[in-house]
């Protein structure tokens, strides 16, 4: 896994404000009565701000807070402290001041305004396991059977939203089961050409909206992506984080194995020896009432068919195990046949014939 941290946007040193945020101003004989206490807000659970005093005061749709007795307030971009200088310079100065310099002026941030983020998630779901003759399969492999993903409609709080945040609030990091990237769909509306240009236009991107810009982040130490800058972990109203789950991987096994289809594990590699064991290991050799057991199936093959070409490799499962086989990785879509050598063939028919007639002559004697 990628370290999560890389997932963190940097913090920002100075928050500013905009549309949505809650300040809580007060204005002593305006904003509240002459010696009067202003009150106090505690900050809701899981917030990083601290108590604020005031009356709460929304940052409307323009920029601008709406106080008596002067004209609406552009706050668009300013500090809280900026906020504070700016009303005691409209409130206090100017040819008829409303109040004097010993009337308190108050301003605290209550609220953040949040940023909007969608999260799909594919990589969550029930587990899923592949039957073979009425036996689960144990491979550590969950999918969600109609490839469909969970939504999840997040408020962050501006100035705090990042890739992180949005993937805690979604149930956690990939696991095992998401793909390698993750996709970023950035609502390009509103922003500078430049950032319409900065990433590769992406065809899962034209799904959702014109106006949306690709990135791809990854989950995994190796994935395509080279490297994701910390300041993309940053999101913006109405991006979408898309984490799709890996397609269904499997392998199938013919032959004295059985016929049957199995769930290749996500979280590590499957060598031959390991997907024989997973289909039931290797039949002993049958013995039942005859004196002597037939041989037992040594010669796997391994067929894999890759770019419309066929390929076959033979191992010896004599013991029943090989060495070989232990360290060739099964992929999706690789065929394990066990058979018979033809010199166990061979072999098997004369220990028949002598099981039918040998035994059968040594009594009448």
């Amino acid at each position: 896994m990628v370290d999560p941290s890389q997932y963190r946007a940097p913090k920002q040193e100075t928050y500013t404000l905009d549309h949505g945020d809650t300040l809580g101003v007060f204005v002593e004989g305006v904003v509240g009565e002459l010696n009067e206490m202003p009150p106090v807000h505690q900050p809701v659970a899981g917030s990083s701000l601290g108590p604020a005093m005031g009356f709460p005061t929304l940052v409307v749709h323009d920029g601008t807070l709406r106080l008596p007795l002067v004209d609406p307030v552009n706050v668009r971009g300013l500090t809280v402290s900026q906020v504070e200088s700016l009303l005691k310079k409209i409130y206090r100065q100017g040819d008829n001041p409303i109040i004097t310099d010993r009337n308190r002026v108050i301003v605290s941030l209550i609220r953040k305004r949040t940023v909007n983020v969608t999260v799909l998630r594919g990589d969550q779901s029930q587990a899923r396991t592949a039957q073979r003759f009425g036996q689960q399969n144990r491979g550590p492999v969950a999918s969600r059977s109609d490839g469909s993903s969970r939504i999840y409609n997040l408020q962050l709080p501006a100035g705090e939203s990042d890739l992180l945040g949005a993937l805690m609030e979604s149930g956690g990091l990939p696991g095992v089961n998401a793909q390698d990237q993750m996709q970023i769909l950035r609502n390009a509306s509103g922003r500078s050409s430049m950032a319409r240009s900065s990433f590769p236009r992406s065809r899962s991107s034209s799904a959702f909206s014109s106006q949306r810009v690709a990135q791809s982040a990854p989950v995994r130490y190796g994935s395509p992506v080279s490297s994701f800058p910390r300041s993309n972990a940053r999101l913006g109203n109405g991006d979408i984080v898309s984490v799709e789950a890996k397609p269904t991987e499997v392998f199938y096994t013919g032959g004295q194995l059985g016929g049957g289809e199995y769930l290749l594990p996500r979280d590590r590699p499957l060598s031959v020896m390991d997907a024989v064991a997973q289909a039931g290991g290797v039949p002993q050799g049958r013995r039942g009432l005859a004196a002597v057991p037939l041989q037992e199936p040594r010669l796997l093959k391994l067929v894999r068919t890759a770019g419309g070409q066929q390929t076959t490799w033979q191992f010896d499962l004599s013991g029943g195990y090989s060495q070989q086989a232990a360290q060739t990785r099964v992929r999706a879509g690789d065929y394990l046949i066990l058979d018979y050598s033809p010199a166990q063939r061979v072999q098997n028919v004369g220990i028949g014939v002598l099981n039918t007639y040998g035994v059968r002559q040594l009594f009448r004697n």
